[in-house]
């Protein structure tokens, strides 16, 4: 009961259900991790993390309970030692490899996302699943180190992902590479793979402002602002089109928890003079930020977020100061800061391509450290086939 009326967003029922659950059985330790994720839904996080904690005692030797523990605390290095623990516990519990991935991702340590997902990978051979996969070429596009990027994408597409998620990585390495008339193909043939899903529509809306396309851009908001109207009839477009392109944020990719979808098409309503729609997400958007900003651990993203919303309000002091605190959090995607269009107003300033040089050099360093780890790796394993 409790997971039906979680799985439909229906939180104070599901709150009811499974602390009834408790209730009939206190040592039910499952039904403590999903009432920890229901009142995580319900921004209730210090009473998520509680009862999350207590389900752990209850089952210490469970790895999905060990892995939710790692994604409800602050400290990297705690949440570290949780996800480690589920590891341990099923060295082949591959979501944990790849939410820890993304953990450290957000955290600015891709170089450590590439070792531990490679660790997966070559475990699994052949039959690696796609989706550890597809965040390693995200690792490795983080990294700037486009030759990796192709390599994993090839190996991606032996992999047997969904269609359109081979389609959305060829986009992006066109994009990295300029090559505009290329991703504007890809973004037509992407368009027709997902035309029932906002989150994945927000995205290529996002890449088509990003190459200049703001034309096909607003057909594309207005593709997702159908869908939501749809959906709901009984609500009027004007409500339904913003809470649509904010559910982009839950999308499988790595600039998910900034909102950049949602960002984007409030610069393009506010350039087409849509006042309203543009308000009501820059609301929606500084909403999230606030929330966030309460955090034990406040990730990049979040100042990425906050100095986007402050570019296109037309505030270039605050948004160079808040992008600066992305790059200080974790924020290590140079390729995508110098290419986002509503980043454009701050182009011209010295601090923010002092930012770019700065992102631009520990991405340097990483790929560094990340070298010497795969040469030592491979002199192991020579000296373990020597012997």
């Amino acid at each position: 009961m409790g997971l039906a009326r979680l799985s439909h967003e229906d939180l104070a029922s599901a709150e009811a259900a499974f602390l009834r659950a408790i209730e009939l059985n206190p040592n039910y330790a499952m039904a403590y991790q999903w009432y920890a994720i229901t009142l995580q839904r319900m921004e209730r996080d210090e009473e998520s993390l509680t009862m999350m904690k207590m389900a752990a005692e209850l089952d210490p030797q469970s790895p999905l309970i060990q892995m939710n523990l790692a994604k409800g605390v602050g400290d990297d290095a705690t949440a570290e030692e949780y996800f480690r623990r589920a590891i341990d516990i099923d060295p082949d519990f591959q979501l944990a490899y790849y939410v820890f991935a993304i953990r450290l991702m957000d955290s600015g340590k891709p170089d450590r996302a590439v070792l531990l997902l490679r660790e997966y990978i070559d475990r699994q051979g052949p039959d690696a699943y796609w989706i550890p996969v597809n965040v390693l070429v995200w690792c490795y596009r983080s990294l700037n180190d486009h030759e990796m990027v192709d390599r994993w994408v090839r190996r991606l597409a032996a992999s047997n992902p969904p269609a359109w998620v081979l389609v959305y990585e060829r986009t992006v390495s066109s994009i990295v590479r300029r090559d505009y008339d290329q991703a504007g193909r890809l973004l037509h043939t992407l368009a027709g793979d997902v035309l029932d899903d906002p989150g994945r529509l927000a995205y290529i809306a996002l890449y088509e402002m990003v190459i200049g396309h703001d034309a096909h851009a607003l057909r594309v908001y207005e593709q997702i602002h159908t869908l939501a109207t749809e959906a709901d009839a009984d609500v009027s477009a004007t409500e339904c089109c913003e809470p649509a392109i904010i559910e982009a944020m839950n999308a499988s990719d790595m600039l998910a928890s900034t909102s950049v979808p949602a960002v984007s098409a409030a610069h393009l309503y506010l350039k087409e003079n849509k006042l309203v729609r543009a308000r009501g997400l820059l609301e929606q958007l500084s909403a999230i930020v606030r929330r966030e900003m309460e955090w034990e651990r406040v990730f990049g993203g979040t100042y990425y977020l906050l100095a986007s919303i402050h570019a296109i309000e037309g505030d270039p002091g605050q948004a160079l100061a808040a992008l600066r605190q992305a790059v200080d959090a974790g924020w290590i995607h140079a390729w995508y800061t110098e290419l986002d269009p509503n980043l454009v107003s701050l182009h011209d300033s010295p601090e923010f391509r002092q930012i770019i040089a700065d992102m631009t050099g520990r991405i340097g360093e990483m790929r560094e450290r990340l070298r010497l780890a795969e040469a030592d790796e491979k002199k192991e394993l020579i000296s373990q086939i020597e012997e």
